[in-house]
């Protein structure tokens, strides 16, 4: 009986790209009347009853012609001042590296205080459906661009607890415009 709901309710089909609400996602890659057939990223194929699939939320990302990526980066308090050319440097680099981006879809915010940072939010939307090497691929060129904004503020700059160093002429160049920040980290 659940198999024929799956089937009838025409939400997925094989191929689609799905993730349900428990958390199972993946490729559909078979549609039995007792079992479904879901690739993960990691290609491993898991056959999951279609019992336990009917009645959850479904998502499905194949359907869906827009994706979002939002990042959130920590800065010290002693920083405060220079955020708001940091985020109008950030939707710059944004603009001019992503052609896919939603026209008033791009918001960067100083969003909380921590005890021992402020939290600043980059959230943009795109003409892109969320999966696929498209999506991943646009996803890199926001990250590159808020990386060559923070470098533009900073000669060194800490994400995800690395070092990472702005070596590059054009950076320099902007270092030299520009009033120092330095970033904590950036939180994926």
């Amino acid at each position: 009986m659940a198999g024929l709901s799956l089937h009838l309710s025409e939400k997925i089909f094989e191929e689609d790209q799905v993730k349900f609400s428990d958390g199972t996602s993946g490729k559909i890659t078979k549609m039995g009347w007792f079992e479904t057939m879901i690739q993960n990223s990691d290609d491993v194929v898991v056959a999951i009853p279609n019992s336990q699939l009917t009645g959850q939320r479904v998502y499905n990302l194949s359907r869906t012609p827009h994706s979002q990526v939002q990042q959130t980066l920590r800065i010290r308090y002693e920083d405060a001042s220079k955020i708001p050319l940091l985020l109008e440097t950030i939707k710059e680099e944004i603009r001019n590296d992503c052609d896919k981006l939603i026209p008033g879809r791009l918001r960067a915010h100083w969003s909380n205080f921590e005890d021992d940072h402020l939290q600043v939010v980059v959230d943009a939307h795109f003409s892109i459906k969320p999966t696929g090497v498209a999506y991943h691929d646009n996803r890199q060129k926001v990250l590159q661009a808020i990386y060559r904004a923070g470098c533009g503020f900073v000669g060194t700059a800490c994400y995800n607890t690395s070092l990472v160093c702005c070596s590059s002429k054009k950076n320099i160049d902007r270092r030299k415009r520009r009033q120092r920040l330095h970033i904590v980290s950036a939180d994926a």
